[in-house]
């Protein structure tokens, strides 16, 4: 929690959830709307008929408004809305218009066509509120209100980006604010049964998912705020393998209960095969792709770097991993147990704190708990060099899950007798990451590369 960096994206869950933050953001934007066009409203004979009809467009979009109840689950029907905003928007380009001519004529006469000399504060008070027009009319075409009438939503990003803490941090805040969800993890799906066999497995109900689903419905009617399932990684687990034949029907299932959502999260790279894109309009779900902290490297880096002592940088952090979460946590954590306070000058800085990571992580896989086995044997580091070596020698971008497996159980095997994928381990602590990747002819296979190709650059070095 202490390292909690709210993204914008996040905001799309109030939509989902019909929050009473969702009711908040949307009538911020609308107030700030009408007190900016209420400024626009002047009595000038030239501009009567317009500002008239203005006017009056103003109070019926009021109207309209006041009787949208946004935390019901009634559908906001937008169309009204859109009409009346489109007017507004084509009188208010009248009315600017007017102004610039009348400028023009002024600026003309003086021959002085450096600045407005009658029109200025009209002109600006035009362009403030088409500025919060536009700001409205793009809150009532975003995922934000999609997702308030439709709330099925299929979250997508890279591994380490955040998905899984966001979605932790949502349900949390949905918790705190007494909004009700069903939160399952991918991994837990480690069967090639139906996702409602298994889940209903997993929280021990001995019923059919349909009662299960009605009953979440009435308890969800009842207390007039929808409840949402979110299932995070569906890629994981056993998930590729089944998914794909049940999420349409799975989908279809939950459609049918009015105060119910769905919120399923995904590694980028397996969407294509869970949801294959010619499929994807006849489930009718709303997609949406986090990237991470991509334009907020800075403040992310400053959060990140205060909560760990560390001395923020002269120059912004640019690398594209800083845009990953799990690898800047990981790259303060180095630098923090390495008893440093500032980012080391040059590779071998860097390179200290790779190292020191990969320490970190053998000394985890080494407890009893674990493998078992004497930390001064670095197992890591070893499974590392086999990998990478591997790949120079058959140039290669990655290397296959299973041909993995191998080469690190033949590395490890003769230190290790505990029963125990040590490549999961190492995909699960960050080294290494797993993908899906396209062979072609509609084949595929998953595979595993370093998380960071700025590890392996320093690595190989």
């Amino acid at each position: 929690p202490e390292l909690n960096f709210e993204l914008e994206v996040s905001k799309i869950f109030d939509g989902l959830g019909r929050t009473h933050e969702f009711k908040k953001s949307i009538t911020n934007k609308f107030d700030a709307l009408l007190i900016k066009g209420k400024k626009i409203l002047k009595d000038k004979a030239e501009i009567k008929e317009q500002t008239q009809k203005l006017e009056n467009n103003f109070e019926k979009l009021l109207e309209v408004f006041s009787k949208i109840n946004f935390e019901s689950n009634e559908r906001i029907s937008s169309d009204i809305l859109t009409d009346l905003l489109n007017s507004i928007t084509d009188l208010s380009e009248e009315i600017y218009h007017y102004y610039i001519a009348e400028e023009a004529k002024i600026q003309k006469e003086k021959n002085d066509h450096r600045y407005y000399h009658k029109y200025g504060y009209e002109l600006s008070s035009i362009r403030e509120f088409q500025s919060a027009l536009y700001d409205f009319k793009d809150l009532l075409s975003s995922d934000i209100c999609e997702l308030a009438n439709n709330p099925f939503l299929v979250l997508d990003g890279e591994a380490g980006i955040g998905k899984s803490h966001m979605l932790g941090d949502i349900i949390s805040k949905r918790i705190q604010n007494n909004y009700e969800s069903v939160f399952l993890l991918g991994q837990h799906f480690v069967s090639d049964e139906g996702p409602w066999i298994q889940i209903l497995k997993k929280i021990q109900l001995n019923i059919t998912s349909e009662i299960f689903l009605k009953t979440l419905n009435e308890r969800a009617k009842e207390s007039e705020k929808r409840i949402i399932i979110f299932i995070d990684a569906i890629n994981e687990g056993r998930g590729k393998y089944f998914w794909l034949d049940n999420v349409k029907s799975f989908i279809d299932e939950i459609k049918k209960y009015e105060y119910l959502g769905l919120v399923l999260s995904i590694r980028s790279s397996y969407k294509n095969l869970i949801f294959p894109k010619d499929e994807v309009v006849s489930l009718n779900i709303i997609e949406h792709k986090i990237y991470g902290f991509r334009n907020n490297e800075y403040e992310a880096s400053k959060l990140f770097f205060n909560n760990y002592d560390i001395q923020l940088p002269n120059v912004p952090l640019l690398h594209p991993e800083f845009q990953n979460p799990l690898f800047l946590k990981l790259f303060c954590e180095g630098i923090h147990k390495s008893g440093q306070t500032k980012i080391p000058d040059g590779i071998q800085g860097i390179t200290s704190i790779i190292n020191f990571f990969i320490k970190n992580v053998n000394e985890i896989l080494s407890k009893p708990n674990k493998f078992d086995y004497s930390n001064g044997i670095n197992l890591v580091d070893r499974s590392i060099s086999s990998i990478i070596q591997f790949k120079i020698d058959n140039d290669l971008r990655y290397v296959s899950y299973e041909k993995a497996i191998e080469l690190i159980e033949d590395t490890i095997s003769k230190f290790v007798t505990k029963k125990g994928t040590f490549l999961d381990n190492l995909i699960s602590e960050g080294i290494f990451s797993k993908n899906l990747f396209w062979k072609g002819n509609n084949e595929y296979e998953e595979g595993i590369y370093l998380a960071y190709e700025r590890f392996e650059d320093h690595l190989l070095c």
